[in-house]
C-alpha cells in the first residue's frame, strides 16, 4: 500500500495473518489491525494518521513503524506485545497511548557510530508533557518503576 496516496479508510479481514506497509498514505486517518494479524509493516509518513489499533497478535511493533506519522494522536496496542523497534513513533504527537500488555514491552536501542549518539523506540518528540499511558489494571507500579516512566509523567490504569 505504500504511496497510496488517495487511500483514507481500510478494512482488514480477522483472516489476515501479515500485512505489508502503508508509508506514505497522505489521505489514511485510521487503521485497525485485527488480532490474526501477527506481522504488520510500517507506516511511516502518514501525515493525516489520527487513530492506529494493533491487535493482539503482535508481538513487536517494528522499527520506524510510524516514522514521521507526526498527526498520530491515539495509539492501542494488543496485550501480547513484547518490543518496540527504534523510532518507532519518531516525531509523532501521541495523547492517548492504551498499551495492553500487563508487562512493559522493552524498547529496542542502538548505538549510531556515524552520529556518535544512541537511537531509541521513543525518541524525538512522540510524546509530551500532556501525553497519557493508559495500562491494565494492576500494572501501574510496574510501569512507573520501569523505562517507560521517563517517557510518560502520566500513567493511569484502564477501568
Amino acid at each position: 500500500f505504500i504511496n497510496c496516496t488517495g487511500l483514507n479508510n481500510i478494512i482488514i479481514s480477522e483472516t489476515v495473518k501479515s500485512i505489508g506497509s502503508f508509508d506514505y498514505c497522505t489521505s489514511l486517518t485510521n487503521i485497525s489491525v485485527p488480532n490474526s494479524v501477527i506481522s504488520v509493516g510500517s507506516m511511516r509518513n502518514c501525515t493525516s494518521l489520527i487513530e492506529v489499533y494493533i491487535g493482539d497478535g503482535v508481538i513487536n511493533i517494528p522499527e520506524s513503524m510510524f516514522y514521521k506519522s507526526s498527526s498520530l494522536k491515539k495509539v492501542t496496542i494488543g496485550k501480547n506485545v513484547q518490543s518496540i523497534g527504534i523510532n518507532a513513533f519518531y516525531e509523532n504527537s501521541i495523547i492517548e497511548f492504551y498499551l495492553h500488555a500487563e508487562n512493559p514491552p522493552t524498547f529496542e536501542s542502538k548505538y549510531d557510530h556515524l552520529n556518535g549518539k544512541w537511537i531509541y523506540a521513543l525518541y524525538n518528540n512522540a510524546f509530551s508533557n500532556d501525553s497519557k499511558l493508559y495500562v491494565p489494571q494492576r500494572c501501574g507500579t510496574i510501569y512507573k518503576s520501569s523505562s517507560w516512566e521517563k517517557y510518560f509523567k502520566n500513567i493511569v490504569e484502564m477501568d
